[in-house]
């Protein structure tokens, strides 16, 4: 199955295109096409289903081999828990999920497991640029246009929190750090520069 957020993206992007569906398996591979329900039938056997997470009860209850997860980061909360991964269970199937990051959210999560040591997960990220049908010469263009934040997580595939950031110069990769046990009887203090020339700083110590 092939889940986009909601159904009618589903249907424009990957049924209302012929070249689309052609580019994922040879014409000569289908036995049936289904354009009510959104389905091919393979000559082998196999289904492809078009879905949409905004349809929850369209994918209860279904025994799936690999489900892909278009723009994940759209889509409602839960989906893959709840509903996704159940149907991968019988034929201990796997997953893709493919998306624009879109703050630190639920795709983020996954990204930083693929990023771990589990065997089970892995994730990669590729930019607007390693794309070769996208000239650079426009990407350069509209990177002057775009402020940094939106020209980062729209092209670069980096994950950035466009609203509400205070700091814009925090960096999860720097400033976080993990987290430890701190005695009880010590002394904690904070100290904060709001920074009219520099970026403002704000600085947690202990003693």
């Amino acid at each position: 199955a092939i889940v986009a957020p909601t159904y009618q993206q589903g249907k424009d992007i990957y049924w209302r295109d012929p070249t689309k569906l052609l580019s994922l398996l040879p014409a000569d591979a289908i036995a049936k096409k289904n354009d009510s329900e959104l389905f091919l039938q393979l000559k082998n056997g196999s289904y492809l289903y078009i879905r949409g997470s905004d349809r929850p009860d369209t994918l209860r209850g279904l025994r799936f081999d690999y489900v892909v997860m278009d723009e994940y980061a759209q889509m409602k909360e839960n989906i893959w828990e709840q509903i996704i991964q159940p149907t991968l269970l019988d034929s201990k199937g796997k997953a893709m999920f493919i998306s624009t990051p879109y703050g630190y959210d639920k795709f983020y999560k996954l990204w930083k497991l693929g990023q771990g040591t589990d065997p089970d997960w892995k994730s990669w990220k590729f930019t607007s640029y390693e794309n070769p049908y996208n000239p650079p010469e426009d990407l350069d263009k509209w990177r002057k246009e775009y402020d940094d934040d939106t020209f980062a997580q729209e092209y670069l595939a980096e994950f950035r929190r466009l609203k509400g950031m205070v700091y814009k110069d925090f960096d999860r990769a720097i400033h976080v750090v993990k987290p430890m046990e701190l005695p009880i009887n010590w002394s904690f203090y904070r100290a904060v520069d709001f920074g009219f020339i520099n970026p403002t700083a704000c600085l947690f110590t202990c003693i």
